[in-house]
């Protein structure tokens, strides 16, 4: 595979390595920024809402920001690093 890195010229590299380090990084701060945005977005909805909603309405929201929303991006980061494999294998 590190033979690989240096078609179609040695000189390229650089440039394939970055490319190869690009796509599992870019989906880790992807998963990274949508599970982190649930706590932020929790954090907005106890700074706006009065004191008196806090024991009822937050729980339905907890429920969808930090474990569906989660959720579902971590299936969604678990699927496209399942495709970057089956690409990687399928071409050597």
């Amino acid at each position: 595979h590190i033979t690989g890195l240096f078609k179609p010229l040695p000189i390229l590299f650089p440039i394939n390595l970055v490319g190869e380090i690009a796509n599992p990084l870019s989906i880790s701060l992807r998963l990274f920024g949508n599970v982190l945005s649930g706590t932020v977005m929790m954090a907005v909805v106890y700074a706006l809402i009065p004191k008196m909603l806090l024991l009822v309405w937050p729980s339905a929201l907890h429920l969808y920001f930090d474990l569906f929303s989660g959720a579902i991006q971590t299936y969604v980061f678990c699927m496209l690093t399942m495709t970057y494999i089956s690409n990687a294998i399928g071409e050597e």
